[in-house]
């Protein structure tokens, strides 16, 4: 009876042995144990430090996706130097205006085609100039007159109206200018000699009524 228990539990012994020479021998099983441990950790780059979202992006030269993830984690100078280096100054300028950096954001806006928002940067950094100019741009003279009109600009405000040939009004921004010669040039143009007469009077010339 101990023999053939002794002869079992060396039988046992055997195939056990077998079995592991096998697993540890066999190519396509330890191909299979090596790539389940590989897919179970985090990404690497060659020196064995584990790689983030942004820094994979960064090294595929993909720049805007990684200032999008940094934009996402708050991290806005870190954003604004991706969308810097992806050229991406439609972006830029939304970093530049969370901030709170109007200007900057106003002429980046500019440089990416987006009069409109930039106009509103430079509105809020109380830039009366650039709003006044992009106004013109767009064709908004009436805005930029009025932005001229309130800040005292009066040959900017006389320019336009000359330019849109509204005689009375650049009448009245060149005698603002104390241009009276030119301002009764502008009045006779629309045949209001009572407006000439006065302004002659006025400034004790009517030797040139």
């Amino acid at each position: 009876g101990d023999r053939r228990s002794s002869n079992f539990t060396l039988f046992i012994f055997f195939i056990f042995l077998f079995v592991c020479f096998f697993f540890f021998n066999d190519t396509a099983t330890t191909e299979i144990y090596t790539l389940s441990l590989h897919d179970a950790l985090p990404i690497s780059n060659e020196q064995g430090t584990v790689m983030s979202d942004e820094q994979r992006a960064i090294d595929s030269g993909d720049f805007r996706t990684a200032g999008t993830i940094y934009e996402g984690k708050g991290q806005y100078d870190k954003a604004f130097d991706m969308y810097e280096k992806a050229g991406d100054k439609l972006r830029m300028a939304e970093i530049k205006r969370r901030l709170g950096a109007y200007a900057e954001a106003g002429k980046l806006f500019y440089e990416s085609g987006n009069q409109h928002q930039a106009m509103v940067m430079f509105d809020a950094a109380k830039d009366w100039k650039r709003v006044a100019e992009i106004s013109i741009e767009l064709g908004d003279t009436v805005r930029a007159v009025r932005i001229f009109i309130e800040k005292e600009q009066w040959e900017p405000a006389a320019e336009i109206a000359e330019h849109q040939e509204q005689w009375r009004m650049a009448g009245h921004y060149r005698e603002r200018l104390g241009q009276w010669n030119t301002a009764c040039d502008h009045y006779e143009k629309i045949g209001d000699f009572h407006k000439i007469l006065q302004l002659r009077y006025s400034i004790g010339d009517l030797e040139g009524v």
